[in-house]
Parts: C-alpha cells; sequence; structure tokens
C-alpha cells in the first residue's frame, strides 16, 4: 500500500527555479517530498524553487522531486535543473538531494555543496539524464541511474565537458550506455566527460555498450566494480593518482558472423594493482602505469591478449595472482590463447602462475641505473619457485599426450642479471642478459639453459 500522494497516477514535469513554487506541494518531514498536483494551467510544468531546496538541505532535511502526480496530467514526467542548488552543509550535516523522473533528467544548472558537511545527490531517470551543469559534492555520494523504466535506449550523456562529476563516491548506472557523443547500442563504446573524486571508489553498469572514464584530480582511483555490456570496451584512466581494480568485466558479442569482444585498457599515473578480477570474453587487456604493477587477483580473458606495462617501476605477478589468456573451450589446435607481453623499467616478478593455451610469453625488463652485480641477481627478470609458466595447448581429451602446440619464452634483461627459479612448460626461444656485466641463472626443477640459448623444449 503506498502512501498517500506517492502511489500514483499520471506525470507531470517538475522545473527547478529560482524562486516560487506552482502546480505541487512539499508533504512530510525527512524527507520532504514534492509531488506535482493539478493546479491550472494544467499544459505548464510544476516549478520548484531552489531556495526551498536548499533551505531544507542546510539544515540536514532529506528532500525528494518526483515527476509522479497526484492527479492525471498529460505530460511526459521530465526533471530539468533550471536554477542552481548551491548548498553549504555544516560540518556534520548529512542531507540527500533525490530527484525521481518518469522519463528524463536534465541539468542546465549545476548541483553544488561549498561547505563542510556531506551533500549526496541521486538521480533516477526512468529513461535519460543529460549533464549540461556539473554536479560538485566532494565529500557526499552521487548516485546516476538511467533506463530504470522499460525503455531501453537510454543513456547517461555529457553534453559538455565542463559538465563534470566532483563526488566523493561515484555509482552510475544506464541501460544503454554513459557517454557524450552518438552511440551505437550493439557496438559502440560509450564516453563520459571527464570527472573527479575526492574520496574515490568507482561503480558502473552498462546494460549495452561500454564505458570511458578519465579521472582529473589528483586522487588514487578504487574501481570497485565494472560491467560492460555487450561488445562494450571499458576504458579508465587516472591522469593524477594510482588506480586499483576490484572487479571488472566485459561481454563479447556476436554480430552475424562478426564476434566484437570487449577490451580492458586501464592507465595509471601512480600504481595500478588489480586486487579481483578482469574478465573478459575474448577482449584484450592492456594494463599501463607509471609506478608498480600489481597482479594479486585474476585476469582472464578467454583468449584475449594481456599486455603489462609500467614506465619507472616493476610488474609483479604475485602469490595468489594469476594470468590466464587460455580459451575456455578448446576443440583444436586453433583454440589458442592470447599472448602475454611484460615490458618494465626494473624488475618482472612472477609468483603466481601463467597460462597462455599455446601462445607466446615475453618478458623485457629494463631497469635505470648502473649494471648490477651478480649478487644482486634478484633485481631484473625473476619468477620464483611457487610460479608456473605454461603455454603449452593441450588435448582436453588427452591431456597426457604431446600438447597440440607450445607457445615460446622470450625473457630479456637490458641492464641487470636474469634469473629464472620457475617450472616452465614451454618452448623457450630467448633467455637474454644484455648487459656484459649480467648474468642469467637458472635453477627451475624443470629447465636449465645457458643465456641465449636459443629454441628448445620441454
Amino acid at each position: 500500500v503506498g502512501q498517500a500522494g506517492n502511489w500514483l497516477l499520471d506525470p507531470r514535469d517538475v522545473e527547478i527555479v529560482s524562486s516560487g513554487d506552482f502546480g505541487g506541494e512539499f508533504t512530510g518531514v525527512d524527507p520532504i517530498t514534492f509531488t506535482p498536483d493539478g493546479q491550472e494551467p494544467l499544459s505548464e510544468p510544476s516549478t520548484v524553487s531552489s531556495e526551498t531546496i536548499v533551505a531544507a538541505l542546510n539544515t540536514g532535511t532529506h528532500v525528494t522531486i518526483q515527476t509522479t502526480s497526484s492527479v492525471p496530467v498529460d505530460q511526459e514526467g521530465t526533471i530539468t535543473v533550471a536554477s542552481e542548488i548551491a548548498t553549504a552543509l555544516p560540518g556534520g550535516e548529512e542531507a540527500t538531494l533525490t530527484l525521481k523522473a518518469d522519463t528524463d533528467i536534465l541539468l542546465s544548472e549545476s548541483i553544488e555543496d561549498t561547505g563542510s558537511g556531506a551533500l549526496n545527490v541521486t538521480l533516477e531517470a526512468d529513461r535519460s539524464i543529460f549533464f549540461g551543469s556539473p554536479i560538485a559534492i566532494p565529500d557526499g555520494v552521487a548516485t546516476i541511474e538511467a533506463g530504470r523504466g522499460d525503455d531501453t535506449g537510454v543513456i547517461l550523456s555529457f553534453l559538455v565537458n565542463e559538465a563534470a562529476i566532483t563526488a566523493g563516491q561515484l555509482h552510475m548506472t544506464a541501460a544503454a550506455g554513459i557517454t557524450n557523443s552518438v552511440i551505437d547500442l550493439a557496438t559502440g563504446n560509450l564516453t563520459a566527460a571527464p570527472f573527479e573524486i575526492s574520496t574515490p571508489t568507482l561503480t558502473a553498469t552498462v546494460d549495452q555498450g561500454g564505458l570511458w572514464i578519465e579521472q582529473t584530480g589528483s586522487q588514487d582511483l578504487d574501481v570497485q566494480s565494472i560491467v560492460t555490456g555487450s561488445g562494450g570496451n571499458a576504458t579508465i584512466e587516472n591522469t593524477g593518482g594510482g588506480l586499483q581494480v576490484q572487479s571488472i568485466e566485459t561481454e563479447g558479442l556476436l554480430i552475424g558472423e562478426t564476434f566484437v569482444p570487449g577490451d580492458v585498457d586501464l592507465k595509471s599515473a601512480g600504481d595500478l594493482a588489480v586486487t579481483g578480477t578482469i574478465t573478459t570474453d575474448g577482449g584484450f587487456v592492456d594494463l599501463e602505469s607509471v609506478g608498480d604493477l600489481a597482479i594479486t587477483g585474476t585476469i582472464t580473458t578467454d583468449g584475449g591478449f594481456v599486455d603489462l606495462e609500467t614506465t619507472e617501476q616493476s610488474i609483479t605477478i604475485g602469490e595468489h595472482g594469476t594470468v590466464d589468456t587460455r580459451k575456455s573451450i578448446v576443440e583444436s589446435e586453433a583454440d589458442t590463447g592470447g599472448r602475454v607481453g611484460m615490458l618494465s623499467a626494473s624488475d618482472i616478478v612472477i609468483h603466481g602462475p601463467v597460462y597462455t593455451g599455446g601462445n607466446s610469453l615475453k618478458g623485457v625488463g629494463t631497469p635505470s641505473g648502473e649494471p648490477r652485480s651478480t649478487a644482486e641477481a634478484n633485481d631484473d627478470v625473476i619468477t620464483d619457485h611457487n610460479g608456473v609458466i605454461d603455454t603449452r595447448l593441450v588435448n582436453p581429451n588427452d591431456p597426457g599426450a604431446f600438447p597440440w602446440s607450445v607457445g615460446e619464452i622470450w625473457f630479456e634483461a637490458k641492464n641487470g642479471d636474469l634469473r629464472v627459479a620457475t617450472d616452465l612448460h614451454a618452448r623457450i626461444f630467448d633467455l637474454l642478459a644484455t648487459d656484459l656485466d649480467a648474468s642469467t641463472t637458472c635453477d627451475t626443477s624443470a629447465l636449465c639453459f645457458a643465456a641465449n640459448s636459443g629454441p628448445s623444449a620441454a
């Protein structure tokens, strides 16, 4: 059973203006809820004063604006923010502004808080949300949900680059995509304008299409959950700090006889850590960082390539980390996995397993500074006793037989020593220490070989 004034009939458009309430009323105590009514003329939208909204929020009172009307009105049910909502919540206060539209929400003017408290903003649209001005709530939570109704053609659209979101936490959901351009619901890569988050956590879900986000602040970014739809890429760049990934999943799409995978492309100006899972349906995974690049979780690509690069620090696959590019379904010798490439400005350390399903692994360590002595052999390209590098493509019907194919391994330490202490199940293409004072050491239980040994098999 719904509450009076909330269970309703037909929507009416609502505009948030500088002054003057018309065609509706506030009810309740906390939250106070604006509900449109049947005040004449019914051809006009209801209006709500931004002054009324701000006054309530500044006292810590939650405010809800909805388009669902208490009487039948023949309008679409859009909400337009036509006047700036500028609060200054005092320290210790927290309030939430919620806009609920039966169709679209348009932010023509900004929503911002300049106080020491926390303003949260929740936008819920059954269809689309259009950003023409920014949301700036540095200590609050922004929850943006488009496509809550049956209309699948919905988007979050950033109309201008200035329409950025600054928030302590950002949660975005859209049925069709997050975009500032024309989109193709089947295969398009959907983009969002650059945004800043001050206490950074990010979740985003896109049912069809992909996601592109640039974080322009100086903070680290914690990607809690990204899910992209059929054929959509997930591209995230943090230009001012580090990046931590808990969960990213992309799904491929079959269009006729063409399969379109969803790729994952992550770039970090600081460290980059995969602590959870990155899963693609054949899509590539490209991770690039300035600082340390650490895999303590799992990367699974079902045949997609994996490229790991750090321009100033080391690459580490932790004890509980895994890189697996093998295909989930193997029926013939053609079902090889994806290659794996690692380029490090310093060390490459492999504690956890790497599986390539018949494709190659190449690791290049290029530490800066003077060449290192044999006693410092742990400082360049390293594989640990607990690690496993397996590049075989095994016949699933006869796993004990000779593999269908075996991918090559190429390790190179350009300015230091090379030590291999991992079981290698592969064809060794090259193990090379290029500096005159450098050395190659092999104490693996499976193989032992000299530097620049040339092809061999195991």
